[in-house]
């Protein structure tokens, strides 16, 4: 929030500016006023024109990417913007008053089936000055990298549950229930609640020890509409049972 690239010969102006979402295209804007002698500035930050954009992609294993489709619209996109109230004192500036907003959109299928958006907002508000000065610590300071933010790689990140399974029922019995839905009602054409139901299976696969998922695969073994179901969707629960079942 508070990295400024000020140039004074300039009051519009745009430069690739480091940030902690990789190297972005950043527009300042800066204005005076004079009757409250304080100086105005605006940058606003576009995320979709980033070198080195600080992004991972997750949970697309089934997905294949379109070149030319985020070309022509894209998936992921995002803004933030700074506004500043500066103050001229003897020997510098003073930065009276910070407000952040940044937003991100993202549009998983199209435009017409709407998008998820996410929305910070932070605020700085200079309150007073404080004669005792911080004594710096006499010690080695080691440099820990840039202003990019660096995507932790030690968490296991969990499957998100996306559907409630809460049935009384046992989880043989629910599994049995869906599996007969998808088989009846997907021999000639998809059924319209087909994906909720995949969805639903897996989540429910994943409650399931190895031993309970070698019994399941010997009930339906010698059922090809059933055992093609089963197959695909405990590949996709990501448990260490289901590794063990295929192995």
């Amino acid at each position: 929030v508070l990295q400024l690239n000020i140039k004074k010969t300039h009051n519009v102006y745009e430069l690739q500016e480091a940030g902690t979402q990789g190297i972005c295209k950043t527009l300042y804007a800066i204005s005076e006023d004079e009757k409250a002698e304080r100086i105005l500035l605006t940058k606003t930050r576009d995320m979709n024109r980033c070198q080195e954009k600080i992004i991972r992609d997750m949970g697309l294993a089934y997905t294949e990417k379109c070149v030319k489709c985020q070309d022509d619209i894209k998936n992921l996109r995002g803004t933030t913007t700074y506004s500043y109230i500066l103050k001229e004192v003897e020997g510098g500036v003073e930065v009276q008053d910070v407000r952040a907003i940044e937003l991100i959109q993202f549009s998983p299928f199209s435009e017409k089936k709407g998008a998820a958006q996410m929305e910070t907002r932070q605020s700085l508000i200079f309150q007073e000055y404080r004669q005792s000065g911080m004594t710096p610590i006499s010690a080695q300071y080691v440099h820990h990298g840039s202003l990019k933010y660096e995507i932790p790689t030690e968490l296991i990140h969990t499957p998100i549950q996306m559907i409630k399974t809460g049935s009384k029922n046992p989880l043989v019995l629910q599994i049995d229930e869906i599996l007969k839905h998808l088989v009846t009602h997907n021999e000639e054409t998809v059924h319209e609640d087909a994906p909720m139901k995949f969805v639903e299976l897996f989540q429910l696969l994943r409650k399931m020890k190895h031993e309970d998922l070698a019994n399941l695969w010997k009930k339906y073994i010698n059922m090809p509409a059933y055992r093609r179901w089963l197959l695909d969707s405990i590949t996709v629960t990501a448990t260490p049972a289901s590794l063990q079942f295929f192995k």
